[in-house]
């Protein structure tokens, strides 16, 4: 899509507190990014928004938040099945708007994810990348429980919200590389714990690529294919993919041929 955002001041919520000064945890590199998600489900009158960040290097992707339980729900659903909205806005790095997820029509690219979010209620999902640079950083995930295309001025705000995100990480990372001297300190740091926003989380995505790694040995496949396995055993039997990786990280499960 090329329409432009509407770029005045005062759709954007003031600096968050948590920014002025430096943290030690990874939390503190999303400071002020959930208040911004808060204020695009507004303006964009949606029902819900996560945030997913994702890595250059690789294709490593964190949900950083969520306004609620059906916005997780969606993001880890895409996740785990691989396919969905999201997934192609970032590969894709293009708005990927669907107004109506029960068209069969709108939604023939990836049917699993589009059955599966209207059996959680939502029935439209609007993703936009987070810009940056020649390959976006992450993606904005608004969702609505009702059918109906964004108008121009709630795309224009939901656009505009994005590219806000996408300075306030890029500034978030810097006070934080300054604060701890050199980036390399930096990515230490920031590896040293998972938790977003300064809460801890149970289990992170990276903790996902070790439980896939761990089946991976124990079945004499290739670490993606691992990988694929717990996300397979996860949908098949209609479990968070993160309750499945805790149990097999702590050798409660053993995935067999």
């Amino acid at each position: 899509m090329s329409n432009s955002p509407e770029s005045s001041s005062h759709e954007l919520p003031q600096r968050d507190a948590r920014q002025e000064s430096a943290g030690d945890g990874i939390g503190w590199l999303f400071a002020g990014v959930g208040a911004l998600c808060d204020a695009a489900v507004l303006r964009a009158r949606a029902d819900g928004a996560a945030l997913a960040v994702l890595t250059q290097s690789s294709h490593t992707r964190e949900l950083v938040y969520a306004t609620d339980i059906i916005a997780r729900q969606l993001d880890e659903l895409q996740y785990t099945i691989g396919e969905g909205p999201c997934v192609d806005a970032y590969v894709d790095d293009d708005p990927q708007f669907y107004p109506e997820l029960d068209n069969v029509a709108e939604t023939s690219r990836w049917p699993t994810f589009a059955c599966d979010a209207t059996g959680l209620g939502v029935h439209a999902v609007f993703a936009l990348p987070i810009p940056d640079g020649r390959r976006p950083m992450g993606v904005l995930e608004l969702y609505r429980r009702t059918a109906g295309s964004l108008t121009a001025a709630e795309y224009a705000s939901a656009a505009a919200f994005a590219a806000e995100i996408a300075r306030r990480l890029r500034s978030n990372w810097d006070e934080h590389v300054r604060h701890f001297g050199s980036a390399e300190m930096a990515i230490d740091a920031a590896a040293s714990t998972s938790a977003a926003f300064g809460e801890p989380a149970d289990v992170s995505r990276q903790q996902i690529h070790v439980a896939g790694g761990m089946v991976a040995i124990q079945l004499g496949i290739n670490a993606a294919e691992g990988v694929d396995r717990v996300r397979a055993y996860a949908y098949a039997r209609g479990r968070p993919l993160s309750s499945v990786t805790a149990d097999i990280i702590a050798r409660r499960l053993t995935l067999h041929d």
